[in-house]
């Protein structure tokens, strides 16, 4: 919502003090509106554009006097995001403004667990719902670094837990 259409909505509602405060920010300085971006958000203007000063800091206002979305609606945003899934690359904001990754190709899938027969102890290695393959409470980032860990030389890890098949030899 741009800031005239702010003061608009905020001029039809019946709390003058929202008006005041809205007008208020059109009269501060660039260095005072960056240190209210500053406050309002808890962490530094990555862009110090006058006009989307304004905006951002405006909205954060109007979010925090009239308390923003339900949880309701974050949920559902949620939702309809993941059913979109990734649309601009490799990470995707999210309603609660985190960074998503989506899990690599070949990935295992969170949740999974691998189990292999070595040297007389059976080796188990679970993945948790970041992707990190836990093995006797260590993370690892991939199967593959577990692999190594267990075995003490580099190895592939989904085909040392038999994932995969080995290629046969050309003829």
């Amino acid at each position: 919502m741009t800031l005239p259409r702010a003061l608009a909505d905020a001029r039809t509602s019946k709390d003058p003090t929202a008006v005041a405060e809205l007008l208020a920010l059109r009269e501060l300085s660039m260095p005072e509106l960056v240190a209210k971006y500053q406050e309002v958000y808890g962490r530094p203007a990555r862009v110090k554009h006058r006009e989307y000063l304004l905006k951002r800091v405006g909205w954060r206002l109007q979010e925090r006097r009239t308390g923003g979305l339900s949880t309701v609606a974050k949920a559902r945003l949620e939702a309809l995001i993941a059913e979109l899934g990734p649309l601009f690359g490799p990470e995707t904001r999210t309603t609660s403004g985190r960074l998503v990754r989506p899990p690599k190709p070949g990935a295992p899938a969170p949740g999974a667990t691998f189990v292999r027969e070595w040297r007389g102890q059976r080796i188990s290695v679970h993945v948790d719902a970041d992707g990190a393959c836990i093995w006797e409470g260590r993370p690892f980032k991939s199967l593959s670094a577990a692999a190594c860990a267990i075995t003490g030389s580099h190895v592939s890890g989904p085909a040392w837990f038999g994932l995969t098949k080995r290629k046969e030899p050309a003829a």
